[in-house]
């Protein structure tokens, strides 16, 4: 989900806070969900909150040479 809050005018300082909510099984791999937060110096009000995900899969090596670099 996405809730936009406020607008960041110039000159203002901003940062992201994200916080893990979730990893889960997902299609073979991994799904993240991460909650975003952008937030406005000295406003009580967030400029957006997000929640981000993103589907991780690992590779296997099926043998050495699929991990040694190349001579």
């Amino acid at each position: 989900g996405r809730r936009r809050a406020g607008a960041v005018r110039p000159g203002q300082r901003v940062r992201v806070r994200q916080t893990l909510h979730g990893v889960t099984p997902a299609r073979g791999g991994q799904l993240v969900t991460l909650r975003c937060v952008v937030e406005i110096e000295d406003v009580d009000r967030p400029a957006l909150v997000a929640d981000y995900q993103a589907l991780y899969y690992t590779a296997r090596a099926s043998s050495a040479s699929d991990v040694a670099p190349p001579a």
